[in-house]
């Protein structure tokens, strides 16, 4: 039985990322409810709501991983570990 229990309640938060002109700060800017929950079938973490990724995603979004050098090392150094690992494994079986 899947049982969702809600951990940490950000309340109202404005998106990650989406940056405000100086013409615009006068204006509300919209918010949303941020709750971070657990679920226990699948003990994965995860926020409660999620929002479509072009609502989130859009032009302006300042942060593509797949152009980020610091990401790239980094996935090339999991990709290397993961293969020497699996490389091991076979080798001691």
């Amino acid at each position: 039985m899947k049982k969702i229990i809600d951990f940490l309640n950000l309340g109202n938060q404005p998106l990650a990322n989406y940056y405000l002109k100086k013409e615009q700060i006068k204006n509300k800017e919209k918010k949303y409810k941020l709750i971070v929950c657990y679920d226990t079938v699948t003990r994965l973490v995860s926020i409660k709501k999620t929002f479509s990724s072009k609502m989130m995603f859009n032009d302006q979004y300042p942060y593509r991983s797949s152009m980020s050098k610091t990401m790239q090392n980094h996935l090339r150094s999991c990709q290397i570990k993961l293969n020497n690992n699996l490389n091991r494994k076979k080798f001691l079986r």
